[in-house]
């Protein structure tokens, strides 16, 4: 299944609904590919991610590996922090203030 911003326009809980009816399908062992802006929910609901800038990779791999201050600064130009969200688990990122340098491009 190939997903275009599929939460884009919906409310809190239909993105979630979305997500997890997504996250179960990808249990089945349905490939499901999904471009999404919302770098929290992408943290908790996918097991992998791609990481673009300007149509450029800037990294792939677990949310983990690839959800870091400085991939986060490269792609967006802002300053982040991430930490493990105490309620789901998964990671969960604020951007906190533009990033001086540009970007790490």
């Amino acid at each position: 299944m190939l997903l275009d911003e599929p939460i884009s326009a919906l409310d809190v809980r239909y993105q979630l609904h979305v997500l997890e009816l997504m996250r179960q399908m990808a249990d089945q062992e349905l490939a499901v590919v999904a471009a999404l802006h919302d770098l929290n929910l992408a943290a908790r609901f996918c097991d992998r991610l791609i990481l673009l800038n300007e149509g450029k990779v800037i990294g792939a791999g677990t949310p983990a590996e690839i959800l870091t201050v400085s991939t986060i600064r490269a792609a967006y130009e802002v300053e982040a922090h991430i930490y493990p969200d105490p309620y789901t688990g998964s990671l969960a990122i604020t951007a906190s203030k533009l990033s001086h340098n540009g970007g790490e491009k």
